[in-house]
């Protein structure tokens, strides 16, 4: 990776002839043994791809742990730290974020995954957000929806805090670059998050936490296969 303020991710469609060219270049035996599912054997094939690429490293050299937390992180030659990764699956699609910055958590939901945001706003979101669902719709639910579910990954608290009714996104997410959250908790805690469309029906939202708090710069780089 070329510094410790660059983001990477990756969206594939695993549905394509390129996932499945990815599954049979990029995993190793044991992803087999870690997942029964397609899926998670495209994830792992999917990061080692993206973090052999952008840390001119072999891909083989590459495996996947998890923290106490149940955090996935990928480690180099079995060593004990590595590149924090976070993985996401919504229809077809599957998503890999990477970074050394620190804790990071991507999200993606296709729009039809949910058919009733009204509901699922009100048992979820706070008053504002709901607010902000109920005057812009459906485009405004899944951002702070993805906004919720990535921050929740990258700090391991999961559905506890993707769902405990407290406003944290009520404020519009900057769009394919990284902003601080000046609105929720996370804003002493140099949190950022962002939000791109690969898809119009396709959001999809990174938070990261930097542990360098003199880093105020990021770069968010993309690259996808659908």
């Amino acid at each position: 990776m070329n510094n410790s303020t660059l983001i990477f991710s990756s969206i594939i469609d695993k549905q394509s002839q390129m996932a499945e060219e990815l599954a049979a270049d990029f995993s190793n035996p044991e992803d087999y043994l870690q997942s029964s599912k397609k899926d998670g054997v495209l994830a792992r094939a999917l990061g080692r791809k993206i973090i052999s690429s952008q840390t001119n490293t072999q891909s083989e050299d590459w495996t996947f742990s998890r923290e106490v937390s149940g955090k996935p992180l990928a480690l180099f030659c079995g060593a004990s730290s590595g590149v924090y990764i976070s993985i996401s699956h919504s229809a077809n699609y599957i998503a890999v974020a990477i970074t050394k910055a620190g804790a990071i958590g991507i999200d993606i939901e296709h729009h039809k995954d949910f058919q009733n945001i009204q509901p699922v706003s009100e048992l979820a979101f706070g008053h504002l957000e709901q607010r902000e669902v109920i005057q812009k719709g459906a485009d405004r639910f899944y951002e702070i929806w993805t906004a919720r579910e990535a921050f929740a990954k990258a700090t391991g608290r999961g559905l506890e805090q993707a769902a405990n009714r407290q406003d944290q996104f009520p404020l519009p997410l900057s769009r394919g670059k990284l902003c601080p959250n000046t609105f929720s908790e996370a804003q002493s805690e140099n949190w950022y998050f962002g939000i791109d469309y690969p898809r119009t029906s396709l959001p999809c939202t990174i938070a990261v936490q930097v542990q360098d708090c003199k880093q105020r710069s990021l770069e968010w780089q993309q690259e996808n296969f659908i």
